[in-house]
C-alpha cells in the first residue's frame, strides 16, 4: 500500500479519536484507548474495553504526555499513566491495573514492581508472589533498577546486601554480596571485599574473587579485568586464550568486541582477530552482534551495521538500536520506519517514534497517538 494512503488512514483514525473525545468531554472524565495497526496502517485490533476502566471507551486517543507504552515481554507490556504502572496483553486488554509506582517487564512468568521505595514480585495474573520489601541500592549507594529474572533467579537487595530469589520468592542465595550481576549460563558475578568472583546457582563460589571487573558468561566465556587489562576466562577460571585488551565485552553470535589503542574490533572464541581493531567508536555503547549485525559508527552523526566479516550492510542510520526479529528502526527527516538486515526498507518511514520489535509487535506513535505495528 502507498505510504501516503497509509498515513491518511492513521490520520483518519486520529480524527475519529479527537471527535469522540470532544463529544464525550475532557479532563478526568475523558476516556483513552490505543490501537494496533499493521505496517500499512490498517487497524488490526479493537480492544473493546469497558467504560471507566484504565482503557476507557471514548476512542483510542492516548497522548504521549499521558501514557507511556513499552515493548511486549512474556506476552504482556507495561503501560504507565499519571505515574502509575500496569500491564496489557497483545489484544490490548488490561490484565493488571495501574497501581504500582514502577513495573519491570515480565520474565519467566513474574515481574518486579515497586510501591514507594521498595520492590516486590507479581505473577501474570497480578497476584503478589513477594510483597514489596527489597531495596534497590548498590554497595556505594547508587540507585539501580533490578534486572529481573534470568535462568529462574533474580538479584534482590536486603539492607545493602545482595542475594538471589527464585520465581516463587524463595531466597536461594542469601544476601551477602555488595554487588552482583545477573545469572547467565549457570554463573553470576559477585563482588565483596574489593574483588569480583563467580558463584553457581547454589551460591557456592566457583571462581575465586580475584578480579577488578567481571562480565557475564556468554557462549562459555566471560570478560574480566585484572589491573589495566581485560582478558577472557572459561568456567574453570582459566584464561581462555592469550591476549590482553583495554576493554572487552561479552560474546554474542560467536564474536566479542575488544578494544586496543582507542579502536575496537572483534575476536572469536579461539582468540583469533576476525575483524581488525581499526573501528572508531565511543565507549559505553553496545557493539555486540545481534542477529548477525553489529552497530558501527560511520561519521560523527551517522551509524550503520556490519556483518560478521566486517562488511557494512546497512548505512546512513542516526539511531543506535539493535536488530530484533529481523528488523531495526531507522529515521529519515524525523520520521521512523523499519529496515531489514540488508538495509531494505520494510516499513516506510511514517511514525514520529518507533521502538524495536518484541514478540511480533513494535511500539510506535504518531501525532501523539500510540499503537503497535506487526511485521
Amino acid at each position: 500500500m502507498n505510504p501516503f494512503f497509509s498515513h491518511l488512514k492513521i490520520i483518519f483514525w486520529c480524527f475519529v479519536c479527537v471527535l469522540v473525545c470532544v463529544l464525550t468531554g475532557a479532563g478526568e472524565e475523558s476516556a483513552f484507548r490505543y490501537i494496533f495497526v499493521d505496517k500499512s496502517g490498517r487497524k488490526i485490533e479493537n480492544p473493546g474495553l469497558s467504560k471507566r476502566s484504565f482503557f476507557e471507551d471514548a476512542g483510542f486517543c492516548y497522548y504521549l504526555t499521558d501514557v507511556h507504552f513499552f515493548g511486549f515481554s512474556d506476552g504482556l507490556a507495561q503501560v504507565e499513566k499519571n505515574g502509575k504502572w500496569g500491564f496489557i496483553d497483545q489484544q490490548g486488554r488490561q490484565v493488571i491495573k495501574p497501581v504500582y509506582d514502577w513495573a519491570g517487564p515480565f520474565q519467566e512468568g513474574v515481574a518486579f514492581v515497586r510501591k514507594g521505595s521498595v520492590y516486590g514480585v507479581i505473577d501474570k495474573r497480578g497476584r503478589v508472589v513477594v510483597a514489596p520489601q527489597f531495596d534497590a541500592l548498590t554497595y556505594d549507594g547508587q540507585k539501580i533498577v533490578l534486572e529481573g529474572f534470568f535462568e529462574g533467579l533474580a538479584a534482590v537487595n536486603v539492607k545493602g546486601r545482595w542475594g538471589f530469589i527464585d520465581t516463587k520468592g524463595h531466597m536461594v542465595v542469601q544476601p551477602q554480596f555488595l554487588s552482583v550481576s545477573r545469572f547467565s549460563e549457570g554463573m553470576a558475578a559477585v563482588f565483596s571485599y574489593g574483588a569480583w568472583g563467580y558463584v553457581n546457582r547454589a551460591g557456592e563460589m566457583r571462581i575465586a574473587e580475584s578480579f577488578d571487573e567481571a562480565g557475564v558468561f556468554s557462549e562459555g566465556l566471560a570478560p574480566v579485568r585484572q589491573g589495566h587489562w581485560f582478558y577472557f576466562i572459561n568456567k574453570r577460571g582459566d584464561r581462555a586464550f592469550a591476549g590482553d585488551f583495554e576493554k572487552a565485552d561479552a560474546f554474542s553470535n560467536g564474536l566479542a568486541c575488544v578494544w586496543q589503542d582507542g579502536h575496537y574490533g572483534y575476536v572469536d572464541r579461539q582468540g583469533k582477530i576476525v575483524i581488525p581493531l581499526q573501528l572508531a567508536g565511543y565507549t559505553g555503547l553496545d557493539y555486540g552482534f545481534y542477529e548477525e549485525r553489529a552497530l558501527v559508527i560511520l561519521t560523527s552523526h551517522l551509524y550503520g551495521y556490519i556483518d560478521k566479516k566486517g562488511k557494512v550492510r546497512v548505512t546512513g542510520q542516526d539511531q543506535r538500536v539493535r536488530f530484533s526479529e529481523g528488523l531495526a528502526p531507522f529515521r529519515v527527516k524525523n520520521k521512523f520506519g523499519f529496515v531489514d538486515r540488508e538495509g531494505k526498507v520494510v516499513i516506510p518511514a511514517q511514525f514520529d517514534q518507533a521502538d524495536g520489535f518484541a514478540e511480533g509487535l513494535a511500539h510506535v506513535w504518531m501525532d501523539g497517538v500510540h499503537g503497535y505495528v506487526d511485521r
